[in-house]
């Protein structure tokens, strides 16, 4: 235990007295003349009592953690006795014959000084009565960071000389750091630092010490690994790039997250912080921040630029609480899953956006109705604010759309059909992507909130389809789709879908596949397979593997991740981001890089590209999300 101080060092009354120049007592006889001269100087000088102090013994006087400092000193070379004020003052009244009435610290001195230890550290001194003792410069102040206050005792000092932690390093981690500081501010430890100027005595020390040295030492290498680390991360982010213009960094090298377009033009990013810290000043660690941030910002700009989104949850919410977010297309509405509340959603609201000085304009609309988890495996966030989800049981499949404040649609149960992605077309209509049992296979289909008892399905087969189709997003203001298409494992190509009307229309009159009768069950909605003779179709880009196709607010350009040989020149298999023209006239890669980039999205007023790119972390066992942004061509 920490309070157990045990055997504190050899003394006797002999010792004592054959102290040189600090005996108390006088030898009888002859020695009384010799030693006149030098009794007066030891009666008249302010000195230690008992044995001689060490340099390399410390007591450790703790606020009552048992964090085993003892320990930790012990494999760095000291001797130390570890306990609270408390304990040492008890073990000073047991040990020191006449503590003439001295309490708190200055029994622990007393104590110290009789047993020869050379140094008494103490924890948190800005919570601890110096009254007691004779320090030089007067009683002391201490600065917040003042997590360890050194005195010296005995010989080493009188007055006692006082000596703190230097402000802590943002980088070398270790309990015993601030501490050892405290100590190596003291004289006759601090020359231990400068090797080549020590006598004999000293360089023994400094031997016997030199683990707890070459610890200290380790702090300016570790804030230099530290430099390299974020220059090495940056310079991956930025001056590798192999294309122009070159992306930028949205936030600061080390800030983990995504970012989103807003209506207003700028740019929400939902993102932790990261300390980057050092045991060794060797290998690297980060230490991801509690809270998940959202802070708002124009899409190119100085980090420091960017504020709190205080209408959204305060600005932040703890990770712990936050299972999941969505965001809806453009950035006009946000739903966070908290576990302390339930599924909440918060809306864009310009007037809110126009009166907070922060520009952020979310005005929370209400919690979400519960849905069972179980099934679930797709949701989407419409910009009225209402969560689409699909949920697959039993060979059947429903998609339950929900409102904040308690309204809730099934939008009928589809029997042998399995449902995966599902995106919001407009306010009132849905797609979502489907394996059907019925011979159709992979399918497109379409749904409406107000006329939930129609399912209309586009089949594969209208995008001549191989295996399958993995992605789909809706053209803004037209009754067209882009899809992502997979010809062959490793194939894939972006396809433009134009259907012959509106969703509205086409609820109202589907044009239906005359070869594929509508399939109508009781109490089910009725499958519509339309006409594939009315469908266009337009391939956008084929090459390699496609992801996360996003459409520009102007539905001219769309947006996304690709993977393959045609932009894969270094063999590293990453994703790269590309753009194409939704119109057919050709696509343009945007980045060159080692690194995955992932989830484009283009801001409201066209002109840029947010992205997210994945970087592994040098001298770390890292990999972290950095939000990017380049200028659209």
């Amino acid at each position: 235990m920490a309070d157990d101080l045990g055997d504190l060092g050899s003394h006797s009354d002999l010792d004592t007295l054959r102290r040189s120049g600090r005996g108390k007592l006088i030898l009888l006889g002859a020695l009384i003349v010799a030693a006149a001269g030098a009794a007066a100087y030891t009666f008249t000088r302010k000195s230690g009592t008992g044995n001689p102090e060490e340099a390399g013994r410390v007591f450790v006087v703790t606020r009552g953690t048992s964090v085993g400092y003892s320990s930790v000193l012990g494999d760095l070379g000291f001797e130390a006795k570890e306990g609270t004020l408390l304990a040492f003052e008890n073990k000073a009244k047991d040990e020191v014959p006449d503590l003439e009435g001295k309490t708190g610290l200055a029994a622990v001195f007393a104590l110290a000084d009789r047993f020869g230890w050379g140094y008494v550290a103490i924890e948190d001194p800005g919570n601890v009565d110096f009254s007691g003792l004779e320090i030089e410069g007067g009683t002391p102040s201490f600065a917040a960071d003042a997590k360890w206050a050194v005195l010296s005792v005995g010989d080493f000092a009188f007055p006692h000389r006082l000596t703190v932690n230097p402000p802590p390093s943002k980088v070398m981690r270790g309990v015993e750091l601030p501490l050892l500081g405290a100590l190596f501010e003291q004289e006759k430890l601090a020359v231990l630092r400068q090797p080549d100027k020590l006598a004999v005595a000293e360089l023994q020390l400094r031997d016997r010490l030199k683990a707890a040295v070459e610890k200290l030492e380790q702090i300016p290498e570790a804030e230099q690994l530290a430099e390299r680390i974020v220059g090495d991360v940056r310079k991956l982010l930025v001056d590798d790039e192999r294309l122009d213009p070159k992306p930028a960094l949205i936030g600061d090298p080390l800030e983990s997250g995504d970012v989103y377009p807003l209506p207003d033009g700028r740019i929400l990013g939902v993102t932790r912080s990261i300390e980057l810290y050092s045991r060794d000043a060797i290998r690297g660690e980060l230490k991801l921040g509690g809270d998940e941030r959202f802070l708002v910002g124009a899409a190119v700009g100085e980090p420091s630029a960017r504020t709190p989104c205080a209408g959204l949850a305060g600005g932040a919410v703890a990770k712990a609480d936050l299972a999941g977010q969505m965001i809806a297309e453009g950035g006009s509405a946000v739903a966070l899953d908290l576990l302390s509340e339930g599924e909440v959603v918060w809306r864009w609201d310009a007037k809110a956006a126009a009166a907070d000085a922060g520009g952020c304009g979310f005005v929370r609309q209400g919690v979400l109705p519960k849905i069972p988890r179980d099934g679930g495996n797709a949701a989407a966030l419409s910009s009225a604010g209402k969560v689409a989800t699909v949920r697959n049981s039993d060979g059947a499949a429903v998609v339950t759309v929900r409102a904040p404040g308690g309204d809730q649609d099934d939008l009928g149960l589809v029997a042998g059909a399995d449902l995966q992605t599902i995106v919001w077309l407009d306010d009132d209509h849905l797609a979502t992507l489907a394996t059907l049992d019925d011979g159709t296979a992979e399918a497109i289909l379409l749904l409406s909130v107000a006329d939930p008892m129609k399912v209309l399905a586009i089949p594969g087969s209208a995008f001549g389809v191989g295996r399958s189709i993995d992605a789909v997003v809706a053209v803004p203001g037209k009754p067209s789709l882009v899809a992502v298409v997979e010809e062959e494992v490793g194939e894939e190509r972006l396809a433009r879908l134009d259907l012959p009307a509106s969703y509205a229309e086409l609820f109202a009159k589907p044009p239906a596949d005359p070869s594929r009768p509508a399939v109508a069950l009781a109490g089910q909605p009725t499958l519509i397979t339309l006409d594939p003779s009315g469908l266009s179709v337009t391939t956008l880009a084929a090459r390699g593997v496609i992801w996360n196709p996003k459409i520009s607010a102007d539905g001219h350009h769309v947006v996304f991740a690709v993977n393959g040989s045609v932009v894969d020149k270094d063999g590293t298999n990453d994703d790269e981001i590309a753009i194409a023209d939704v119109a057919g006239k050709g696509m343009k890669i945007l980045t060159s890089n080692a690194l995955r980039d992932r989830d484009p999205y283009f801001t409201v007023d066209g002109r840029h590209i947010v992205f997210a790119t994945r970087v592994e972390i040098p001298r770390t066992n890292w990999v972290i999300t950095v939000p990017r942004v380049i200028a659209a061509p």
